[in-house]
């Protein structure tokens, strides 16, 4: 099974994919894929919001999901992190999705996370964290979350963990 596992910044997703990693599956990270092309164009992580809106028309999802097709291994995968329609789209197209789970948490939660867990020592305040979440609701992800499982809290994302063999029989049948 495919899956994508959607949901704006600190929202639970690689708690998610700790999870389904334990359970033999296959996490690609959309983020490091983008960090990847970025290094290659040396573009700063500053500018990645300029760098993916002027260059989407211009084949970088095309560049994205060649690299997934590139890195996925098998049928047993996880895409997370995707944060544009446009990707997602073409992400179902071209690499088969079954699944899509889209994780949502409260802007406060996803806040006193991002303060606690950062890795890339992005610090935002609040302000430029809700600035954060308007770019990616721009690009579409809210439109993800329409075509998912929604996980709206933590106690929900625990009973999808602790239930997950059943629900993804579910979905294979």
């Amino acid at each position: 099974m495919r899956i994508n596992i959607s949901g704006l910044d600190r929202s639970g997703k690689s708690t998610l994919c700790r999870h389904l990693e334990d359970k033999g599956y296959q996490i690609i990270e959309l983020g490091s894929i983008v960090e990847t092309i970025m290094k290659l164009k040396q573009v700063s992580s500053e500018k990645i919001t300029d760098f993916y809106n002027s260059n989407k028309e211009s084949g970088l999802d095309l560049r994205i999901i060649k690299m997934i097709q590139e890195l996925t291994i098998g049928n047993k995968v996880a895409y997370s992190g995707c944060r544009s329609i446009s990707l997602f789209h073409l992400l179902k197209q071209k690499c088969g999705i079954d699944l899509s789970i889209f994780i949502s948490s409260s802007l406060e939660t996803r806040y006193i996370r991002h303060k606690r867990e950062d890795k890339y020592g992005r610090n935002y305040s609040l302000k430029e964290f809700t600035i954060n979440d308007s770019i990616q609701i721009g690009w579409g992800i809210t439109k993800i979350q329409n075509n998912s499982i929604t996980i709206t809290n933590e106690s929900s994302l625990n009973r999808l963990i602790s239930n997950f063999n059943t629900i993804i029989l579910d979905y294979e049948l």
